[in-house]
């Protein structure tokens, strides 16, 4: 019992960064801009990709992702393994087993180069709903944030 109070500690503490990234997000939304395909760094897709591919593939498959140099220290540290267990089945009850994903769009503040967003729409099992699989780069090009919630054409 009280290994399932700190796996929902730890849990709380993952789902409030997220959630608080969630509803920050649109005021930020208003200084940031939508990049035209040909200002889209590749790298920066390519390791969004990444980073979201092997995540989902490898807690699909039942085992543990773990963050190497990829992902900011903060992240890493809060994506233990019932954080990555437990947003995995609940993507999965959403949306079924995970396939792959599209890259859609990608944004940046309108100011600096400090932040990054990729938007992907997930490919999942259950094909009547899709999702948005949204990562955050950093300057340092690490996964700063990531999250999904149903998908929306505009970036809210």
């Amino acid at each position: 019992m009280i290994q399932i109070i700190k796996a929902m500690l730890k849990l709380k503490n993952v789902f409030l960064i997220i959630t608080s990234l969630f509803f920050i997000t649109p005021s930020f939304c208003q200084g940031y801009e939508k990049l035209s395909e040909d200002k889209v760094n590749q790298n920066k897709v390519l390791v969004a990709k990444n980073f979201a591919d092997k995540f989902f593939s490898t807690v699909r498959d039942g085992k543990t992702y773990e963050c190497k140099d990829e992902a900011t220290e903060m992240l890493s540290q809060r994506f233990t393994p019932e954080v990555q267990k437990q947003v995995y089945q609940d993507i999965q009850g959403k949306f079924g087993d995970y396939k792959s994903l599209e890259y859609a769009e990608t944004w940046k503040y309108s100011g600096t180069e400090t932040m990054t967003i990729v938007r992907f729409k997930g490919i999942f099992s259950k094909s009547n709903e899709i999702p948005e699989i949204r990562i955050v780069l950093d300057q340092a090009n690490k996964v700063a944030g990531f999250w999904y919630k149903p998908w929306e054409a505009e970036l809210k």
